[in-house]
Protein backbone atom coordinates (compact mmCIF):
# COMPACT_ATOMS: atom_id res chain seq x y z
CA UNK A 1 0.00 0.00 0.00
CA UNK A 2 1.26 3.16 -1.06
CA UNK A 3 0.92 6.88 1.04
CA UNK A 4 -0.56 9.67 -1.00
CA UNK A 5 2.50 11.65 -0.59
CA UNK A 6 4.68 8.54 -1.95
CA UNK A 7 1.70 8.15 -4.63
CA UNK A 8 2.26 12.15 -5.54
CA UNK A 9 5.59 11.78 -6.18
CA UNK A 10 5.56 8.50 -8.38
CA UNK A 11 2.81 10.52 -10.28
CA UNK A 12 4.90 13.67 -11.20
CA UNK A 13 8.29 11.32 -11.57
CA UNK A 14 5.89 9.92 -14.75
CA UNK A 15 5.43 13.37 -15.88
CA UNK A 16 8.24 13.95 -15.60
CA UNK A 17 7.84 17.31 -13.60
CA UNK A 18 9.83 19.07 -11.11
CA UNK A 19 8.26 20.20 -7.91
CA UNK A 20 8.31 23.59 -8.97
CA UNK A 21 6.73 22.66 -12.26
CA UNK A 22 4.30 20.30 -10.77
CA UNK A 23 3.67 23.16 -8.49
CA UNK A 24 2.67 25.92 -11.76
CA UNK A 25 0.58 23.31 -12.98
CA UNK A 26 -1.83 22.58 -9.99
CA UNK A 27 -1.77 26.62 -8.56
CA UNK A 28 0.05 26.24 -5.20
CA UNK A 29 4.10 26.72 -4.58
CA UNK A 30 6.67 24.66 -4.22
CA UNK A 31 6.81 24.49 -0.87
CA UNK A 32 2.79 23.35 -0.31
CA UNK A 33 3.97 20.31 -3.24
CA UNK A 34 6.82 19.14 -0.67
CA UNK A 35 4.56 19.24 1.95
CA UNK A 36 2.12 17.08 0.46
CA UNK A 37 5.22 14.95 -0.67
CA UNK A 38 7.05 14.64 2.59
CA UNK A 39 3.18 14.19 3.99
CA UNK A 40 3.25 17.32 6.09
CA UNK A 41 0.14 18.42 4.81
CA UNK A 42 -2.55 17.45 2.57
CA UNK A 43 -4.55 19.40 -0.83
CA UNK A 44 -7.57 20.63 -0.12
CA UNK A 45 -10.51 19.38 -2.81
CA UNK A 46 -9.96 21.74 -5.58
CA UNK A 47 -6.35 20.87 -5.59
CA UNK A 48 -7.33 17.40 -6.17
CA UNK A 49 -9.04 18.01 -8.42
CA UNK A 50 -6.80 19.78 -10.56
CA UNK A 51 -3.97 16.48 -10.08
CA UNK A 52 -7.12 14.21 -11.16
CA UNK A 53 -7.30 15.96 -14.63
CA UNK A 54 -3.08 16.58 -14.94
CA UNK A 55 -2.33 12.84 -13.89
CA UNK A 56 -5.70 11.47 -15.86
CA UNK A 57 -6.51 9.21 -12.90
CA UNK A 58 -9.38 8.86 -10.63
CA UNK A 59 -9.78 10.81 -7.22
CA UNK A 60 -9.83 7.45 -6.04
CA UNK A 61 -7.10 6.23 -7.72
CA UNK A 62 -4.97 9.25 -6.33
CA UNK A 63 -6.33 8.61 -2.68
CA UNK A 64 -6.70 4.70 -2.54
CA UNK A 65 -3.24 2.79 -1.89
CA UNK A 66 -4.66 -0.15 -3.51
CA UNK A 67 -5.68 1.38 -6.35
CA UNK A 68 -2.07 2.74 -7.55
CA UNK A 69 0.02 -0.31 -6.93
CA UNK A 70 1.09 -0.72 -10.47
CA UNK A 71 2.89 2.48 -10.25
CA UNK A 72 5.02 1.41 -7.75
CA UNK A 73 6.29 -1.64 -10.07
CA UNK A 74 7.28 1.19 -12.95
CA UNK A 75 9.33 3.18 -10.22
CA UNK A 76 11.61 -0.05 -9.69
CA UNK A 77 12.68 0.91 -13.59
CA UNK A 78 13.28 4.83 -12.70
Amino acid sequence: MMTFSEKLVVLRKIKHLTQDEFASAVGVTRQAVYKWESGQSYPEVPKLLEMKQLFSISIDELLDGKSIVYYSSWMDNI
